[in-house]
């Protein structure tokens, strides 16, 4: 009876466990910080998405092997992953719904489900579906699927502290291009660098220091350069140099082409002493610092003098040495001063603003804007230091960069679009690139995007390659690449990059066609005259939809015809009523119509709309659905690099909705007023393009030679660069007719039956083998050949040497 009490508890216990199974539940697994304390957790929430839609089940599959299949969650993963990889995002998540309905912990379908409706601009369900992984305790078991959601789901607006060298190029190195001392250095909004050294000419690299263009003859004529020092890139790609020992500045086009060449040496307005620095506005103006006559002086494009900033002064006020200039986004000038170690801030009229002086009381090299939305500059100094100055509060922030023992004489600093800090070190003749240092820690995001089969047995795939902070990789070459194809790993055969490669641009116009613009028909007239006028013949591709509220129409497919969306303005009516949502339904269709095209794509919206107070089709949507359909396309823009460019015709004031879509899609937003010119448009979208980093990876298939029509071939990415790599899975079906004929198979049945015909052929002959030895025992002839056996070895043993029995004489037993 003492064990009474034990009986009833196993009892109890053995109740409840059958209650547990009874209903489905289960507890999860403990995590791993509270492993040793066996603590349990409840099964976390479903998503409030999944309670809406979550019995939706996927249309019948047209792969009549898989119909049979249905229970099975990895062929619904799979059909998910062929829709997501041909750009059908929304049609995909039903798959992985019911994949999950199947095994409710697949990671993989959570994660990708979330990444469908990260693309689709869906922002809410997809962190939803990405939170309800990272608390299923199993996403730290997949360190893969951990580190993607955590890329997308925490995302970190920190700007780095401290860079890593990625790579370096010096000026002496054999095989390398040949530059000596370098000096300024600038990027432009592609990626590519510019380099200006004592060598007297230019040299243009591309992000991974492989040599684009060489500008520049060495001499002392009009064209040539003797010393070039500072360098800058305008708005138009214009490159804009100055020659310290010729006191000169010489304008090139971007295809390195002599424009123009300004001054000689003097101290007269238009005339230099030893310039140094030089910057460029938003406007096109030019600024250079005049070292030694201890001023700025400002300049045209044309190269036409303006005015002069600063003066020779010991005061505040004064300059005396002005080494570096940049102009910031407000158009504000700033002047760094190596003798007076301070930064001037002065305005377009030449009005000094503000003196700051350096941190540290350093004596300032080089300068530089920074590359995200926070205001911040970059600045080099001669005691080899680098500093992050933010205007808005002066404060500086010391930046630290690893890999490299000193540097004591930065000529030149530059960081691109993409985040990539550049650094000339005079001295040292090298030039070097950093990356930031989490950036590096965290290895590549690798993406892939689109998988094109439409000329199977060639595979393309388009991938785009980031770090965690979404910075591109651009530059990267087929040697980066590997593909896997199942269990086989290949190098693709073609790679090309999107931005690099080609200058098809494809452009998708919504146009509000409704009564509010009739009064604006001819502005709107003249910006598409003006734009074609600027068309590239056979290389943009423009398209017009044409929505209101009651249709949305496509009044021109896509055509390379200028004539056509010249006189495009015809065929719109201006009847009908204003309809936010018809605008966004049209920006969202234009987006999807356009992610198949592997060019370089925007978006541009014509509308007086009011962002989100009017209701839209049918007039049944309030304000809040208006609100999710602006989300939605703006982070669906965002989301495929699709920029979006609003056109807006309001007579006065400004959509805060749309200028905020326009700018967050990185588009622009404009006023569709008299002084507006749709040429300005067509550049603008050039350059703005120039961000959409893909690659275009293609490769001939393996698996039709051994797998059948319609049957799921699993592919893998690989990028690597340095030290770093990532890779990401995507897969295919085998088109209907080009799968295995079965001749793969047949090959394999005859060498396995030739194999097999080997091997029964051995076992009988050592079975019969084996067979004669036992009948030799039986019948005791077996010992009567080990006796022979062993006496005729007996007798072949040589016999025995011979030897004198004298105890001296030769070895050889005497003799002679």
């Amino acid at each position: 009876m003492k064990y009474k009490p034990f009986l009833v508890l196993t009892i109890c216990l053995l109740c409840v466990s059958q209650g547990y199974a009874e209903h489905g539940e289960h507890n999860t697994q403990p995590t791993h910080e509270a492993a040793d304390k066996a603590v349990t957790h409840e099964k976390p929430k479903e998503p409030e998405f999944w309670k809406d839609d979550a019995h939706q089940k996927p249309e019948r599959s047209h792969h009549n092997e898989y119909d049979s299949l249905k229970e099975n969650a990895n062929t619904y993963f799979n059909q998910g992953i062929n829709l997501h990889n041909n750009l059908q995002f929304l049609e995909a998540i039903p798959f992985y719904k019911k994949a999950i309905e199947l095994n409710p912990c697949m990671l993989n379908a959570w994660y990708w489900m979330g990444k469908s409706y990260y693309q689709a601009g869906m922002m809410e369900q997809a962190f939803s579906a990405w939170r309800y992984a990272i608390t299923l305790g199993e996403v730290d078991e997949n360190e893969e699927i951990s580190k993607r959601i955590k890329a997308y789901y925490l995302k970190e607006d920190v700007l780095p502290t401290s860079y890593e060298n990625l790579a370096s190029l010096s000026g002496s190195t054999p095989d390398n291009v040949c530059f000596c001392n370098p000096t300024g250095i600038a990027a432009d909004y592609d990626g590519f660098v510019y380099l200006a050294s004592y060598s007297g000419r230019i040299l243009k690299l591309s992000p991974t220091f492989n040599l684009v263009l060489q500008i520049g003859t060495k001499g002392k004529g009009e064209q040539d350069l003797w010393q070039p020092y500072g360098i800058c890139v305008d708005k138009n790609y214009n490159i804009w140099v100055t020659d310290k020992a010729l006191h000169k500045v010489i304008k090139f086009s971007p295809q390195g082409r002599f424009l123009l060449s300004i001054g000689h040496q003097g101290d007269k307005t238009g005339e230099f002493s030893s310039p140094e620095a030089i910057a460029a506005d938003s406007k096109g103006n030019i600024f250079v610092a005049d070292a030694g006559n201890s001023r700025i002086q400002k300049f045209n494009k044309d190269g036409k003098f303006i005015a002069c900033i600063g003066r020779l002064g010991h005061g505040n006020g004064g300059l005396y040495h002005p080494r570096a200039i940049l102009v910031d986004k407000e158009d504000y000038v700033w002047v760094a001063d190596s003798w007076k170690k301070s930064l001037f801030k002065f305005d377009e009229l030449g009005e000094i603003k503000e003196v700051v002086p350096v941190s540290e009381n350093q004596k300032p090299l080089a300068l530089t804007m920074g590359n995200t939305d926070t205001n911040c500059f970059y600045l080099t100094t001669a005691e080899g230091n680098i500093f992050r100055f933010f205007p808005t509060n002066n404060k500086w922030e010391k930046i630290e960069i690893k890999g490299k023992a000193e540097r004591k004489s930065l000529y030149g600093i530059a960081i691109t679009h993409y985040g990539y800090l550049y650094l000339s070190d005079f001295n040292a003749n090298s030039v070097e690139s950093c990356i930031p240092s989490l950036a590096k820690q965290l290895d590549i995001n690798v993406e892939i995007e689109n998988v094109d089969i439409n000329r199977f047995p060639l595979v393309t795939h388009q991938v785009s390659v980031t770090t965690r902070n979404k910075t591109p990789f651009v530059g990267l070459k087929g040697c980066n690449f590997k593909v896997g194809e199942d269990k086989l790993v290949m190098k693709p055969v073609g790679i090309k990059q999107i931005i690099k490669d080609t200058e098809h641009i494809s452009v998708s116009f919504v146009v509000d066609n409704c009564s509010r613009m009739y009064p604006f028909k001819q502005r709107l007239k003249k910006m598409f005259a003006m734009f074609s006028e600027k068309m590239k013949s056979g290389i943009d591709e423009i398209s017009v939809l044409g929505v209101n509220k009651k249709e949305s129409h496509e009044i021109q497919p896509f055509t390379f015809s200028k004539t056509k969306i010249e006189k495009i303005t015809n065929d719109l009516s201006f009847e009908e009523e204003h309809s936010d949502e018809a605008v966004y339904h049209g920006i969202i269709d234009c987006i999807d119509s356009m992610l198949k095209k592997n060019v370089r794509k925007a978006v541009v919206v014509v509308t007086p709309g009011q962002g989100g107070s009017t209701s839209g089709r049918g007039s049944t949507a309030g304000n809040g659905e208006i609100t999710s359909l602006y989300k939605r396309c703006k982070c669906f823009a965002m989301n495929n690099s699709i920029p979006i460019f609003v056109v807006d015709t309001r007579a006065e004031g400004e959509s805060v909705l749309l200028k905020e879509m326009a700018l967050a899609t990185g588009g622009k937003y404009y006023i569709l007023n008299d002084y507006f010119q749709g040429k300005r448009l067509r550049y603008d979208i050039d350059q703005q393009t120039h961000r959409q980093v893909k690659y275009l990876l293609t490769y001939k298939a393996e698996a039709h030679n051994y797998k059948w029509d319609n049957s799921w071939v699993r592919t893998v990415i690989i990028a690597g660069y340095k030290d770093m790599t990532g890779r990401d899975m995507g897969g295919y079906f085998i088109p209907e007719g080009k799968g295995s004929d079965g001749t793969y198979f047949k090959m394999r049945a005859e060498k396995y039956s030739e194999w097999k015909d080997k091997q029964a052929a051995e076992k009988l002959e050592a079975r019969q083998a084996w067979q004669e030895r036992l009948m030799k025992q039986e019948s005791g002839e077996a010992a009567k050949e080990k006796e022979e056996a062993a006496k005729k070895k007996e007798a072949e043993k040589p016999a025995p040497k011979k030897h004198s029995g004298g105890g001296g004489g030769s070895k050889h037993g005497g003799g002679h």
